[in-house]
């Protein structure tokens, strides 16, 4: 099997899995029952699972308010998708990123369709997401090491936030010292 096929293999598990997580996370906890059987997460699925969920709920108005000026129906959703993949994308800069947006929006876009009582379309655009992401970004995710590669891009976003952590820790520690100090010898300073 040939690294096309397998990374279209990947993107295909990834984003069903992404999906059905996501959509399970509704309030109403939809199962999606069509969707392709999912082994136990692995370590790529749970990294999409946190970046795509936590790039949703970041910017949840927003996706709200852009999937509702769709007007998404059974024969405009692929456009509607297309449009948005292409603006998301539409200066050629590829990134991680950008493909963990796309991700999150087919989850907002699902989870839209789920509550138009449109759940056919849940498979498609899982469908479209494989699509897109082998006919325009195969090569990208190829020469920037494959799917997991998305771990380390992961791994170094959790970095940071633990260092940003220790900063604003230090920081903070720095003050209440500071503080306590002059409250305990305020003559001295």
């Amino acid at each position: 099997m040939n690294n096309d096929v397998i990374l279209e293999d990947e993107t295909n598990i990834l984003v069903c899995d992404y999906i059905k997580w996501w959509l399970f996370q509704e309030p109403d906890n939809f199962i999606w029952e069509e969707c392709p059987k999912i082994h136990y997460p692995n370590r790529l699925m749970l990294c999409m699972r946190f970046l795509a969920s936590e790039f949703e709920n970041y910017y949840d108005n927003e996706f709200q308010t852009m999937v509702a000026g769709l007007n998404i129906s059974s024969h405009t959703a692929f456009p509607h998708f297309m449009n948005v993949c292409e603006k998301l994308f539409h200066d050629g800069h590829i990134s991680w990123g950008r493909i963990v947006a796309l991700y999150a929006f087919a989850g907002v876009l699902c989870q839209y369709c789920i509550h138009m009582n449109m759940i056919d379309l849940v498979g498609n655009i899982c469908d479209w997401v494989v699509v897109y992401c082998h006919s325009r970004l195969l090569r990208w995710i190829i020469n920037h090491g494959g799917w997991n590669s998305l771990i380390d891009f992961y791994e170094r976003i959790e970095e940071r936030k633990l260092q940003n952590v220790h900063w604003n820790l230090t920081l903070f520690v720095s003050k209440t010292l500071m503080l306590l100090r002059n409250i305990i010898f305020p003559q001295m300073y």
